[in-house]
């Protein structure tokens, strides 16, 4: 119920900020990094593929952005080639992400100890999700 309830938040919250390429994502994850002062992770899928979205510190104007597709390589990528944006458009995307984990994070049901650091952090929510979703290609 939580994941299709902030699916919807998602959908209005892109559409109403200009981005209507980012409003088809579904949002299949949400976790807190404790640990991280507010660092949190937001889990969507696009286009048959899921991605890792790290915010550090969540949703903060200066936060920084990190994502990666869900796969055996985990490789980052990029808010730009996923949506299919020039550069600028991308970065205010990236804005409007901030804006939305910051008004959600508050709501976000799963937290995950980052107490040893963000790549262990990363490694077990790489190995858990990957676990429970395979890539369709």
């Amino acid at each position: 119920m939580y994941l299709d309830a902030i699916t919807r938040h998602w959908r209005v919250f892109m559409t109403e900020a200009g981005f209507p390429e980012a409003a088809d994502a579904k949002i299949t994850n949400t976790a807190k990094l404790t640990g991280l002062a507010g660092g949190c992770l937001l889990e969507f899928e696009k286009d048959g593929r899921r991605y890792h979205l790290y915010d550090l510190p969540c949703g903060a104007p200066s936060g920084i952005l990190e994502l990666h597709r869900l796969d055996e390589g985990y490789e980052p990528a990029s808010l730009a080639a996923v949506f299919g944006l020039g550069e600028a458009r991308a970065a205010a995307l990236g804005d409007a992400v901030g804006a939305f984990l910051r008004r959600h994070y508050d709501g976000m049901q799963t937290a995950v100890d980052a107490g040893r650091g963000l790549a262990h952090a990363k490694a077990r929510i790489r190995a858990v999700r990957l676990a429970r979703w395979r890539p369709a290609d």
